[in-house]
Parts: C-alpha cells; sequence; structure tokens
C-alpha cells in the first residue's frame, strides 16, 4: 500500500517547533516529549514501543511483524497511529518513531528520530514529513524501518541541545 500525503499538516510542524525546538529556546528537547508534542493529545492506536533488537530470534520477528501489521492496519482504517523501535547500532544508539495523524479527512505523517553518537553525545531529534508511506510488505529491513518507508521529503524541524 502506498498513499501519497497530500498535505503536510503544519500544525503538527508548529507545533513541534513551538515545543521542542532546542536551536529556538524551547525547553524540551527528548524523543517522547517530541512525540507527545507533535500528537498534541490526539487520540491514536498504540502500535508499541519495540526494544533493541541485537538478534534475529523467532520472538523478536513475531513483535516487530505486529507492529508493521498494527501500523498498516490503522493507516488503511484512517486512524492515527504511532509505533517508536530502537535499531540497533555498532557505535551509537537511536529511536526512532513512525506517527500519523488523521485528522479532518487528511494524514500528517512523520518519521521522528533521535540519537547518541560515537561519543554518547545526544545528537538532537528531527521531524521528516512522510511525502508517501509504504508498505514494504516482507523485508530485510525489519528492524531497522518495520518494512515501511517514509519518503520524499527533508528534515523539517529539529531540536538540539
Amino acid at each position: 500500500m502506498t498513499r501519497t500525503n497530500v498535505a503536510v499538516g503544519m500544525l503538527g510542524v508548529a507545533v513541534a517547533v513551538a515545543a521542542c525546538g532546542g536551536e529556538s529556546g524551547a525547553t524540551t528537547c527528548t524523543h517522547a516529549g517530541y512525540v507527545a508534542d507533535y500528537l498534541d493529545g490526539a487520540a491514536v492506536t498504540d502500535c508499541g514501543e519495540l526494544p533493541v533488537v541485537g538478534n534475529d530470534t523467532p520472538a523478536a520477528r513475531a513483535t516487530h511483524n505486529a507492529a508493521h501489521d498494527c501500523v498498516i492496519a490503522a493507516y488503511g482504517a484512517n486512524t492515527s497511529f504511532e509505533v517508536t523501535w530502537n535499531p540497533a547500532g555498532i557505535d551509537s544508539s537511536s529511536t526512532e518513531s513512525y506517527v500519523g495523524v488523521y485528522a479532518s479527512g487528511t494524514w500528517t505523517l512523520s518519521h521522528i528520530t533521535s540519537g547518541t553518537g560515537k561519543d554518547g553525545k545526544f545528537q538532537g531529534v528531527f521531524r521528516s514529513p512522510c511525502a508517501s508511506f509504504t508498505d514494504d510488505g516482507a523485508c530485510s529491513r525489519l528492524y531497522d524501518s518495520l518494512c515501511i518507508t517514509c519518503g520524499g521529503s527533508p528534515v523539517a524541524d529539529s531540536c538540539k541541545p
């Protein structure tokens, strides 16, 4: 399933920048805070917060496949959703989320990322609107992307400590 996000919600951008624009003086710059500010109280389907996966086990695959299926089902039913996961890194750590808010017949979809670098220093939180949202089906990138592609748009806003 691929859909083009016809209207990237400017309200979401304004809320996120106002709430977490470390560069612009906001007070909160955490991944969870950014997601909450972006959702702005919208009722959402919680598709999970997935653990870091260091190996490919049946339990890990099942958890990540269930999150993938939850996001795709919510998206197909025009129901707002969020999912957060932690891809395993070699020398850094990161947290990623797909957040979709459906209101007044319009989707606002975003990929939110944050992480620390090799030196352990927090790098900030970044939000990229999804110009398209694609179910990649079964793929080899399950732990990195949930086999979903949020494509087409550069970083719209960010906060840095």
